[in-house]
């Protein structure tokens, strides 16, 4: 995980799909902003 990501988790709110590796973040700006894992 690079320093962007976990300073991003730690300030938003943020759910993990383990079942499809997808980080879904919920901000002000963007809703269902999402990362693929794999």
């Amino acid at each position: 995980m690079s320093p962007e990501v976990s300073v991003f988790l730690r300030f938003k709110k943020v759910s993990y799909s383990k079942n499809k590796r997808i980080w879904t973040f919920s901000t002000n700006k963007v809703k269902g902003f999402s990362i693929n894992t794999l």
